[in-house]
């Protein structure tokens, strides 16, 4: 009995060893937990509550807590965030929101607008940064005759657009989308088109890209926030990089900015922006009468209108003519390479591989640090210059300089070739009467010139010209 006995407790035994086992294997299983984030009523405690979600869930992504925790706190901040922009929403549509006094100070309210990419400015090197002259100090070298040194390289004028509360009231999206604005149309390119047009080389044959025409407030849609649901809220970058839009003043307001700009600034750097003041009424005048061509030399004027969201910008180019700059809204930040330097940046990066055509963004986030690191973007024979742009500043690019800029908070500004009124007026010329390059209006079959350029008065074969240099070209 007692050899039974004794595989009977060693059986048990086991048994026991085998529960105790288990018991010890024994985890906790996936758990929700529904944890109580309360915020007292009030806009003031609701900004507040963002504040401190943001704060906490910085604090975690740097030290690098569980996913759990900073999906918790990402949660916690969206959901107030939402709640913000849901009040915004309504305040708006029940028109209750009191109007500050003075003009706008943003180109888009928190609803229409897009979050600003944060202000995290490179600081580059003093002998990279753009340099910096407030208005008076631009004036002081007018006046002493030095003008035409200082802007021999890039320069930022602070608080060099006169007529800033004007143009901030003008070019607000509010005043865009007005009615009597709705017949103005955009060529709105999908992201994909955009992408195909950023090139390097120049000098190629005009191509038409295909594109859509858009009123202001389809842009504010396609671009910005504008009727846009919380959870479908675009971001500054990839999703508004091929935003920005660059067209002809006199297309929206059929007139001229030179106004807007200080009257010191203008004559040293802008007198191309003065230059089709009196040829934009004969061109709005030619266009009520169904000439084409005054259409397309409006869309072309010297004188511009720039606008886009927060991420927005093109790739780095060229400017032949001097480019001047006023901005009423938002800030940009602008990087200039003289035209020597980029070629020789251009053939080592093509071996790198590390520059290729792409929007600012790109070239901001990813390239232009790689650059600097791998190529020595920066020392003394690879020189650029970098700076800011905020509302009042106005930035001069020289001739020939390679530029583009990022928008950093959504912006708008007026835009002019500082070329000289008769440089201005040519190239106008150039695209509506040029009978020798044969631009002429189609349904144009003569023209009386008069004045001392034009033969006293006499009648001027126009068709025949064109005719002519179509026979000599052929």
């Amino acid at each position: 009995m007692g050899a039974p006995l004794r595989r009977r407790r060693s059986l048990l035994c086991a048994i026991a060893a085998a529960c105790a086992s288990r018991a010890a294997a024994v985890d906790l299983g996936k758990t929700t937990y529904n944890l109580n984030f309360i915020v007292e009523s009030g806009r003031e405690t609701y900004d507040g509550a963002l504040r401190d979600a943001e704060a906490l869930l910085k604090e975690a992504v740097d030290k690098k807590m569980g996913t759990a925790v900073q999906l918790l706190l990402r949660s916690a901040s969206d959901k107030v965030r939402r709640s913000l922009l849901e009040l915004d929403a309504k305040i708006e549509k029940q028109g209750a929101v009191a109007k500050p006094a003075g003009p706008p100070t943003v180109l888009a309210n928190a609803s229409v607008g897009v979050r600003p990419l944060k202000s995290t400015w490179a600081k580059p090197k003093k002998a990279n940064a753009i340099k910096r002259v407030t208005l008076a100090e631009f004036e002081a070298e007018v006046a002493s005759g030095k003008a035409a040194k200082l802007l021999a390289r890039p320069l930022v004028v602070e608080g060099g657009v006169a007529a800033l509360d004007d143009m901030r009231t003008a070019l607000s999206a509010e005043a865009l989308m007005a009615p009597e604005l709705a017949h103005v149309k955009l060529e709105y390119f999908t992201p994909a088109v955009s992408k195909q047009k950023r090139s390097f080389e120049e000098g190629q044959a005009p191509q038409e890209w295909e594109h859509t025409e858009i009123t202001f407030e389809r842009f504010f849609v396609n671009c910005f926030n504008l009727k846009a649901k919380p959870d479908f809220r675009k971001r500054g970058g990839g999703q508004t990089e091929h935003c920005e839009q660059d067209l002809g003043w006199a297309t929206v307001f059929g007139a001229n900015a030179t106004n807007l700009l200080a009257t010191s600034l203008a004559s040293a750097a802008g007198a191309g922006l003065d230059a089709d003041r009196g040829r934009t009424r004969l061109l709005l005048d030619m266009e009520r009468r169904g000439i084409e061509a005054a259409t397309d030399a409006m869309t072309r004027a010297t004188t511009r209108l720039v606008v886009g969201p927060a991420g927005s910008g093109e790739h780095l180019r060229q400017q032949r003519t001097p480019l001047v700059d006023g901005l009423a809204h938002g800030e940009r930040r602008w990087f200039t390479m003289a035209p020597d330097a980029f070629q020789v940046l251009r053939s080592k990066a093509e071996a790198a591989e590390t520059l290729e055509p792409s929007s600012a963004f790109v070239f901001f986030e990813s390239q232009l640090e790689e650059l600097i690191e791998d190529l020595e973007l920066g020392s003394s024979k690879l020189r650029y210059k970098e700076g800011t742009q905020r509302p009042g500043d106005v930035v001069f690019v020289p001739p020939q300089t390679i530029f583009t800029h990022l928008t950093y908070a959504d912006a708008v500004s007026v835009r002019g070739l500082a070329s000289s009124a008769a440089d201005a007026a040519d190239a106008v010329d150039a695209r509506l009467w040029a009978p020798h390059l044969g631009a002429i209006p189609d349904n144009v079959a003569a023209a009386a010139c008069y004045g001392d350029r034009g033969g006293g008065g006499q009648l001027f074969d126009a068709r025949g010209a064109q005719d002519a240099v179509r026979a000599g070209m052929a």
